[in-house]
């Protein structure tokens, strides 16, 4: 096996620098957001034959990938059984008011 030509020279690799925030201003404002809705009490979504009644996610109605805030107005607090349910079934979930996209500015008005 042939010696990669920068191994043969003594070339060395110089470490990466260790990252002293990882989450970044994005990051920790959303930390901060997150930490104003405690998760405790009872599911907020109920969904019929799914729910096990307490609460134990954060739901965002418009997802924050879509613009959505991590403010309380934004979130819904769900059992973990509900909040898969939103999530594999969008279209009901939209029916229902759990879910909202970014684009759809209509529906805010």
């Amino acid at each position: 096996m042939v010696e990669p030509v920068w191994k043969a020279s003594g070339f060395v690799r110089p470490k990466a620098r260790a990252r002293i925030n990882q989450l970044g201003k994005r990051g920790r404002e959303r930390r901060k957001a997150m930490a104003a809705t405690p998760v405790d009490g009872t599911c907020e979504a109920r969904i019929p034959e799914v729910c096990t009644g307490a609460a134990e996610h954060r739901h965002h109605i418009r997802r924050s990938s879509q613009g959505g805030a991590d403010d309380r107005s934004n979130l819904l607090l769900c059992c973990h059984r509900c909040h898969s349910w939103i999530h594999t079934n969008p279209r009901e979930a939209r029916a229902l008011g759990f879910l909202r996209y970014g684009v759809d500015t209509w529906g805010d008005r």
